[in-house]
Formats: structure tokens, C-alpha cells, sequence
């Protein structure tokens, strides 16, 4: 019944993604406010460009891909509510990154924070989903060890 989550999350990240390929040039940054700039850039490392122009991108489609079969499962037992949306959202990020992957060897990332000399790295829809999904997780447990 939930399950709508994640082809939505992959839609919104996807649309997104199409709109900014084609709104922006790479590493071209477009300033929307003084702490937001919208740059396109491709990722092909992990979460915030860590291990950026690893040589063997199969190896994060592969994990990421198991991890996220590992989160699906998780959410086919869990009873409580919150924890299956969160999973749900998780599993809608993670698929939206891995489409890029397979499509284009790296993530699009275009939303860009950054206040004085301090920069957040940029991210996608699909890595907001991601962050979300476990902080809701982690809410979740937390509320379930307190009771």
C-alpha cells in the first residue's frame, strides 16, 4: 500500500535531474540566493563526492544495489509505520542514484548550499530522500527504545 513512495521519490529525483541537465552547463554555478546556487556536477564517488573518480563504478552500483535489496527486506518485516515509510523513502533515493550510475557512469548533483567560505557539497533529490529516510529511521528507533 505504501509502495507508491519509492516510483515517486525516483520521478521527482529524475525530473529533477533532466531539468537541471538541461537548464545548466557543468560546474556552471546559477546563484539564486546569497547562501543557494543551483551547479550542475557529476558525482562519481559516494555520498558528498567521497572517494570521487573511483575506477570501478560497478563496484558502487553493486553495493549500493545490495544495501538497498538489504533495505527492501528490512522493510517487507518491519511492523512499525514510520520505519517502512522511512525504509521506503531510503530505497527511493538509492534507486534514483543507481539509474544514474548505470545511465551515466555518475550522479547529477545541482543543489548548492554554502554561506561565506564554508560549502556544502552538492546533492540531488535522491540524496535529500536518502537523508531524510534515516533520519526518520533513527527517530524511529530511538522512540521505539525510550517505550
Amino acid at each position: 500500500m505504501l509502495y507508491w513512495i519509492i516510483p515517486f521519490i525516483i520521478l521527482l529525483d529524475q525530473t529533477t535531474k533532466v531539468w537541471a541537465t538541461h537548464e545548466f552547463l557543468l560546474h556552471k554555478a546559477q546563484e539564486i540566493t546569497p547562501f543557494f546556487t543551483l551547479s550542475l556536477v557529476h558525482n562519481t564517488g559516494v555520498s558528498f563526492s567521497l572517494f570521487n573518480n573511483l575506477p570501478y563504478a560497478w563496484i558502487l552500483i553493486t553495493l549500493t544495489a545490495g544495501i538497498t535489496a538489504l533495505l527492501f527486506y528490512w522493510q517487507l518485516k518491519e511492523k512499525d509505520l514510520l520505519t517502512r515509510i522511512a525504509l521506503l523513502i531510503v530505497i527511493g533515493g538509492s534507486v534514483g542514484n543507481i539509474i544514474d550510475r548505470i545511465r551515466l557512469g555518475a550522479v547529477i548533483d545541482f543543489l548548492d548550499f554554502h554561506w561565506k567560505h564554508y560549502h556544502w557539497p552538492a546533492f540531488n533529490i535522491a540524496d535529500t530522500a536518502v537523508c531524510i529516510g534515516v533520519a526518520l529511521i533513527l527517530f524511529s528507533l530511538m522512540k521505539r527504545k525510550k517505550s
